[in-house]
C-alpha cells in the first residue's frame, strides 16, 4: 500500500491509467491528490472518500475539505465503494457536490466557552 489505504492507492492508479499525474497533496489544502493532466495540463484536486457499505446515502466532509469545496472549480470528491477490489468508483465534480451538499455547522459548546459570552447568547438577555 503506498498510501493511507486501498482507496487511495486505486484511485492513484486511476488517475495515472488515465494520463494524469496525480501527487499527494502537501499541508492539508483539503483534498488528498492533485492530479496534472499530461496532455492539457489541467489540474484536479481530489478529496477519496471511501464507503465499505455500497450505496451509501450519505458521507462527511471536515470543514477543511468543505472549504476547498466550496473555492475550488477544480475540486472533484472520488467516492470509493467495497470491501475491496474491484470497487465501485464514482467521479463528483464541485459543480455537482454544491448542488447536493447539505452544510451544516456543528459549533461545540464547552466549559472553554467564555462565560460573559455565553450569557450574551442567552435569550432572557435578548432585546
Amino acid at each position: 500500500m503506498l498510501f493511507e489505504n486501498e482507496a487511495e492507492d486505486f484511485v492513484y492508479q486511476f488517475e495515472i491509467d488515465k494520463g494524469r499525474l496525480p501527487e499527494k497533496a502537501k499541508e492539508n489544502p483539503g483534498y488528498d491528490f492533485l492530479s496534472k493532466d499530461a496532455a492539457s495540463g489541467g489540474e484536479r484536486h481530489i478529496e477519496v472518500k471511501w464507503k465499505k457499505k455500497r450505496g451509501s446515502s450519505w458521507l462527511q466532509l471536515t470543514a477543511n475539505e468543505t472549504e476547498a469545496m466550496q473555492r475550488d472549480r477544480d475540486y472533484f470528491l472520488y467516492l470509493v465503494e467495497g470491501e475491496s477490489e474491484p470497487f465501485d468508483l464514482y467521479l463528483i465534480p464541485q459543480a455537482d457536490l454544491l448542488d447536493m451538499a447539505q452544510l451544516k455547522v456543528h459549533a461545540r459548546l464547552t466549559r472553554l466557552s467564555n462565560k460573559e459570552k455565553r450569557k450574551s447568547w442567552s435569550a432572557t438577555n435578548q432585546r
